[in-house]
């Protein structure tokens, strides 16, 4: 099943910046409707995701070169 796992703590962030419901952004993520806001949604939640893994891509390289 397709569905998008955002960070740990991003779901508060993405019901705030939308201005939806918890229920609204679960449903979204889960492709559950294409919704104009659903799609923005799911794209802001693969925003956070490519931050969250550039972020441990930059501690990774800072661990190998200590």
């Amino acid at each position: 099943m397709k569905k998008i796992k955002p960070p740990t703590g991003s779901m508060k962030i993405l019901v705030e910046e939308f201005n939806v419901t918890r229920t609204t952004v679960v449903q979204a993520l889960a492709y559950y409707n294409n919704s104009d806001v659903a799609v923005l949604i799911r794209k802001r939640a693969i925003e956070m995701l490519e931050q969250e893994l550039k972020e441990v891509n930059e501690f990774e390289k800072k661990l190998n070169a200590e």
